[in-house]
């Protein structure tokens, strides 16, 4: 798995497929149901944390977040 740091870190082709796999994100529509997943964020990382909860949300998911890391 590749972390995503920079854009100039992909090739045109690899942005594309990602883009393509976000716009059929209702085709994952309770992908996430009766899962519970747990993510670290430093407590400067409010903008990520938030951005992540909503995708877990929107997958059927539950998020148990710390962020005293």
């Amino acid at each position: 798995m590749t972390s995503f740091i920079r854009l100039t870190d992909f090739s045109k082709r690899e942005l594309l497929a990602i883009f393509k796999i976000a716009d059929s994100i209702e085709q994952y529509e309770g992908f996430l149901k009766r899962k519970t997943v747990v993510m670290f964020f430093p407590a400067s990382s409010i903008r990520t944390r938030v951005t992540f909860e909503e995708g877990i949300y929107l997958l059927g998911g539950q998020e148990v977040i710390d962020s005293k890391v």
